[in-house]
């Protein structure tokens, strides 16, 4: 089969795209007729957590925009810190590019909406890589396996994370990269390096685990172009990738720039659970068991003794597996195709070979990138799948290509429509489990305003337990004090007071003062309310039944009233009483644990040095008092932050010591080290004990003086 000339098949892109949209509306039913209230999926684990974090995303990306101010830094949550959200998974470019539907019609719009897009133009983008190669029937066969496959299907009902169904902008990198490479006096080749950029871009702006797994491919695809010219076209592929490389510099430097320095500042990116990336690889038989979602047979194999650990989002597929081994045979221009299909297949499997859930400790070529720089921050592996699937997809056309040669037109569109309906009655999906998610009747009638939510149990060690609260502020609005960061994102407002007793399950739970109680420290704070969530069925962790009077007791000691201001099966709401604000200390990063000298005696060590926040109501003159005890002798405790360094000496042994500061209104963030280097309890006492300390701090309070 021929491809068509370039002018005919740009006229198809409608109908190619109308096809391939008609598919994701077919495959995710009844979606289309609960767009603006449902989210493919139902309950799991602890809810839709990654469709409802993506479903914020989507929501801040339009609230920033109104405002305007910078998307990448939010005040909404982990008030009032508020993060920034360059390790997020915001996937700007799917956010931006729906925003209008998000504005007008809902965040929950606005992510049905990506997941047609990913049909329609994943689709299209497939249909325009193969085509080139195999003709317009054929590369139809294409689309079809990668829009239909289990991989991406599972990422957009199973697990709801946009940034790894939106697959769309992937063909078209490789097919303009593909493009690129041909030698030819007739190729536009400037445009198609420039495209390639383009896309590439377009990628990384979506998800930096499909850009460095495309960078990897590429390396192979030029590796593979310049054995096959046997380098005799090395200068010409320099000058044109080049171009395409800086295009790609330019259009990520807005992202790759800010990310750089915070890197350079701090490691939360780099702490990832310990169990990654080996738990999130792909299991060798999870590319032969049907996939979980499958409408007719999904269940059928846990009576076939697969384990519950084969995440089988990987399926290949008989058809598939079949049309791909005619191409390897008929077709010589599929075979690189092959190897790139089983090459990232191996990749997917992580550093040791999984079956049936279990670890056979065989070890595979993952294990040699793994520790890698930038490589080692990607915990799953198993997303090389999504590669695995476009080679499929070129297999297959390649393979019904070859199959269609000899047959009559008719013949053929017969061919094609009947190996279509087999790939799709292995995939099948349909019809498709929804949700639409609740909002406690509490929050969805709350009056707009920029009070904080302080909302309970805090969930510091698994965010994604506070996904469903950030589904529940894109209809309220209000700053809260938690969130679902993609990574294990710094969380110093649980050291503000009230936030930290609540943490401890005690008042006065820590070294700093609450001049005034809480009352007069949540009114510095701006917070509101107090809830504490009950638990739902099939929700995130909240407050059990056992553990609600403990709440009670504790929240209305804390802000002397006698009852909640509001109660039902949601939720246990306390509005914040009227006080005259007063200074805070917030103990933000650095600190050793809380530990007990004596009886009402608190204390911290410093162990190198630490950090604490004031925040004050009006700016002034104010009195910083605490008590200290320098380990191993005397000690100058340095501060910095708030103007001059302030250098004070410390005396050996416990004294008090009081020092005046002029303070801005809000939050100063001050840093405390000392000149001498730490020493440790097992130097000072021989009692084994390594920790690094410095100064060991009670009672630090704050107190105004003058105001300005």
């Amino acid at each position: 089969m021929k491809a068509n000339p370039p002018t005919q098949h740009v006229r198809r892109w409608p109908l190619v795209l109308a096809f391939y949209l008609l598919l994701g509306l077919v495959l995710t039913w009844p979606l289309a007729t609960r767009f603006s209230t449902d989210l493919p999926g139902g309950a799991h684990k602890d809810g839709l957590e990654d469709a409802l974090q993506n479903v914020w995303n989507l929501w801040w990306t339009v609230a920033a925009l109104a405002r305007p101010s910078n998307p990448w830094f939010t005040d909404r949550l982990f008030y009032p810190d508020g993060p920034n959200l360059f390790y997020h998974t915001l996937s700007p470019i799917n956010t931006l590019m729906v925003a209008p539907i998000t504005a007008w019609w809902g965040p929950i719009a606005g992510f049905n909406t990506v997941a047609l897009i990913s049909f329609a133009l994943g689709g299209l983008g497939m249909w325009l890589l193969a085509r080139e190669h195999t003709g317009d029937g054929p590369a139809l066969l294409a689309g079809i396996v990668y829009v239909a496959s289990p991989f991406h299907l599972a990422a957009l009902i199973t697990d709801g994370q946009l940034q790894i169904f939106a697959l769309h902008w992937l063909p078209w990198y490789i097919h303009f990269l593909l493009k690129t490479l041909v030698v030819s006096a007739s190729r536009r080749t400037t445009r198609d390096a420039m495209l390639t950029g383009i896309f590439l871009t377009l990628i990384a702006w979506t998800d930096w685990y499909y850009t460095l797994f495309l960078l990897i491919f590429s390396v192979g695809v030029v590796a593979w172009a310049l054995w096959r010219t046997r380098g005799s076209h090395m200068l010409v592929y320099v000058g044109r990738l080049a171009r395409s490389a800086a295009v790609f510099t330019l259009g990520v430097a807005p992202l790759l720039l800010p990310m750089g320095l915070e890197a350079a500042q701090t490691d939360y990116m780099t702490l990832l659970p310990a169990a990654d990336p080996a738990r999130l690889s792909a299991d060798l038989l999870a590319y032969l068991t049907p996939p979980r979602l499958h409408a007719f047979w999904g269940g059928a194999p846990w009576a076939w003794g697969v384990s519950y650990g084969v995440n089988r989002r990987f399926f290949l597929g008989l058809t598939v597996v079949m049309l791909a081994l005619v191409a390897l045979w008929r077709r010589p221009a599929a075979r690189p195709w092959g190897f790139a299909a089983i090459a990232c297949g191996v990749l997917s499997l992580g550093a040791t070979l999984r079956f049936n859930g279990s670890d056979t400790g065989v070890p595979l070529p993952y294990a040699l990138l793994a520790n890698l720089p930038i490589v080692r921050l990607t915990r799953q592996p198993d997303r090389f799948n999504v590669l695995v699937t476009l080679a499929l997809g070129m297999l297959v056309a390649y393979g019904v290509a070859a199959l269609g040669k000899p047959l009559a037109p008719r013949r053929r569109f017969a061919l094609i429509a009947g190996l279509a309906a087999l790939i799709l009655v292995e995939y099948w999906p349909a019809p498709i489990v929804t949700r639409a998610p609740s909002v406690p009747p509490f929050l969805a009638a709350l009056p707009p305003g920029d009070g904080a939510l302080l909302e309970y149990p805090f969930h510091p060690d698994l965010t994604y337990r506070d996904a469903e609260r950030m589904f529940f502020q894109t209809v309220h609005g209000h700053p809260i004090s938690g969130g679902y960061h993609s990574r294990a994102y710094p969380q110093p407002q649980l050291g503000l007071p009230a936030l930290r007793d609540l943490l401890a399950g005690r008042l006065a739970s820590d070294i700093a003062l609450e001049p005034g109680g809480w009352p007069a420290a949540l009114q510095t704070l701006g917070y509101s309310h107090i809830l504490g969530y009950k638990q739902q069925p099939l929700g995130p962790l909240a407050l059990q039944p056992a553990d609600e009077a403990a709440f009670r007791a504790l929240v209305e000691a804390g802000l002397g009233v006698a009852a909640p201001t509001y109660e039902d099966n949601w939720l246990i709401a306390y509005a914040v009483p009227p006080a005259a604000p007063a200074p805070v200390v917030q103990l933000r990063t650095g600190w050793g644990a809380v530990e007990p000298l004596a009886p009402g005696l608190l204390t911290r060590w410093l162990p190198v040095s630490a950090e604490l926040g004031f925040i004050v109501p009006t700016p002034g003159v104010y009195r910083l008092s605490f008590g200290a005890f320098p380990a191993g002798g005397p000690r100058t405790l340095r501060l910095t932050g708030f103007g001059p360094a302030v250098a004070v000496p410390l005396a050996a042994g416990e004294r008090r010591y009081s020092l005046l500061v002029r303070l801005p209104v809000g939050r100063t963030s001050v840093r405390l080290s000392t000149a001498e280097p730490p020493t440790t309890g097992d130097v000072l006492a021989g009692n084994g004990d390594l920790r690094p300390l410095s100064v060991r701090f009670d009672h630090l309070g704050l107190s105004r003086i003058a105001s300005e």
